[in-house]
């Protein structure tokens, strides 16, 4: 199972016969669970271009925003054009403490510069593997559309 102890992703633990299982460090609030990863891919982008729609026409997104609501994810999630290419998102900020689990986050993150290139389709793909809560409200890409 995964572990999330006193808000803390902590490695996983196997539960012997007798349901009990070592904790990696100790902890006064844990959290055990079975493990998945939610992933979401949008569909094409169409944010339209001087003479129409986006459709069909290179585009490259080049920096990312996420509105997001009551998350705490730290290392697990991560963004991209498709499931090869994902970059971490750095979720924690310079002012938090390490010693503690971040607070939950409501707001606008920027997720900094979007690692595609140019290509037709024009979708982002969001992962998220803690065992933390997470929820996604929208996506703000930035993005240039060719003409033709």
């Amino acid at each position: 199972v995964h572990i999330l102890g006193d808000g803390a992703v902590q490695p996983p633990v196997v539960v012997d016969s007798l349901g009990m299982a070592a904790l990696a460090e100790a902890a006064e609030t844990v959290h055990a669970g079975l493990s998945y990863t939610s992933t979401l891919k949008t569909m094409p982008l169409d944010r339209g271009s001087p003479n129409g729609t986006a459709q069909g026409k290179r585009k490259r997104i080049h920096r990312l925003r996420l509105q997001l609501m009551d998350t705490m994810a730290v290392n697990g999630m991560v963004v991209g054009p498709d499931l090869t290419t994902l970059d971490q998102v750095d979720f924690r900020l310079e002012t938090d403490s390490i010693d503690q689990a971040p607070s939950l986050f409501t707001g606008i993150l920027d997720a900094g510069k979007f690692p595609g290139g140019t290509e037709r389709e024009g979708s982002i793909v969001f992962r998220q593997s803690d065992p933390l809560p997470c929820t996604l409200v929208a996506i703000y890409p930035q993005m240039l559309t060719e003409s033709s």
